[in-house]
């Protein structure tokens, strides 16, 4: 069963203008340190994208896990870093959850589901949370 579904857009050139930014500590708010391994090892001109679609999944699984909740205030709310977006061994996205946020998803016993693109300016991710009961 659909716990929630979450879609999110980003403007990819926020996050290129962010990396330029000296001392800046927005990456290390939002990111887990694996995603920002996984981010600052790619070639300069990707790591805009690599981060911001990132982000984009972090908002959409906030969407996905307050779905169910309409004309109610959020039910939950998670630190970024609690949804780290790691690849499996053939490339395919997918959450690692940790803290807070693991015990939520656990509790419900939730599976996410977890889609990444990006293309020019924009980087866009689809999540759904399904009840596995």
């Amino acid at each position: 069963m659909i716990h929630g579904i979450g879609v999110d857009i980003v403007h990819v050139p926020e996050f290129a203008a962010a990396l330029k930014e000296p001392g800046t500590t927005f990456f290390q708010r939002y990111f887990s340190r694996v995603e920002c391994d996984y981010c600052e090892f790619a070639p300069y001109d990707q790591r805009a994208y690599r981060y911001a679609v990132r982000y984009a999944a972090k908002e959409a699984c906030l969407k996905a896990l307050d779905g169910a909740r309409i004309h109610s205030p959020a039910a939950f709310r998670f630190e970024y870093p609690e949804a780290s977006v790691c690849k499996d061994e053939y490339g395919r996205p997918y959450f690692q959850f940790h803290g807070r946020l693991a015990d939520y998803v656990s509790a419900l016993q939730l599976q996410s589901r977890l889609s990444l693109s990006h293309t020019g300016d924009y980087a866009i991710a689809q999540v759904s949370m399904e009840c596995v009961v």
